[in-house]
C-alpha cells in the first residue's frame, strides 16, 4: 500500500508501506525513538501495537509522524487577543481555520471565514488546507499562526 507521509519541516512523501507494519516499527523508522503516528485529523496518536492495516491506515490515506504529543496553536486575527488551543500535529489547517473562525473563537461567519487563511506568524507563509499542523510546530510543539485576508497572498 501507499501513502502520503508527513513530518516535522519534511515535504510531504507519497511512500510505499506494508500494512502488516507494527505502528511503532513504522513511527521509529520515519522519527526515530520516541516518535508517535496519527491518521490525519486524528486526535489520538495510533496505538504502536497494532499494524497499520489494524489501525486504520489505508491506500493513498495521510499519516503524520511526530515526537510531539500535542501542538499548542496561537492564533492572532486584526488586533483581537489572540485564542490558544491544543491540538493533533496531524490536524490539518483547514481544521485549524474552521476553529479560529468558529463561535470559540473569532466568530467569524462562513462568508468572512472563506476571505481568510492561515500564515505562520511574521510571515509570507501561507498554509495550504491541507497542510498538517505539525509540519509547522518548533521544538517546544507550538506555533503562532495569523488569520489574513485570503487577497494579501494573491497577485
Amino acid at each position: 500500500m501507499e501513502i502520503f507521509l508527513h513530518q516535522r519541516a519534511v515535504e510531504t512523501e507519497f511512500v510505499k508501506v506494508d500494512p502488516s507494519k507494527k505502528i511503532g516499527d513504522f513511527g521509529i523508522e520515519c522519527g526515530g525513538d520516541g516518535a508517535l503516528v496519527w491518521l490525519e485529523d486524528g486526535k489520538e496518536a495510533l496505538d504502536p501495537e497494532k499494524t497499520l492495516a489494524e489501525a486504520g491506515v489505508v491506500d493513498r490515506c495521510h499519516v503524520h509522524v511526530s515526537y510531539c504529543k500535542a501542538a499548542t496553536i496561537k492564533v492572532r486575527f486584526a488586533g483581537q487577543s489572540p485564542i490558544e488551543g491544543v491540538f493533533s500535529p496531524a490536524a490539518t489547517a483547514d481544521f485549524i481555520l474552521k476553529w479560529a473562525a468558529s463561535p470559540k473563537g473569532f466568530k467569524l461567519t462562513d462568508t468572512e471565514a472563506a476571505k481568510h487563511v492561515l500564515a505562520v506568524c511574521g510571515s509570507d507563509t501561507e498554509l495550504d488546507q491541507a497542510d498538517h499542523i505539525g509540519f509547522f510546530v518548533d521544538d517546544d510543539c507550538s506555533v503562532c499562526l495569523d488569520l489574513v485576508p485570503r487577497d494579501r497572498f494573491a497577485g
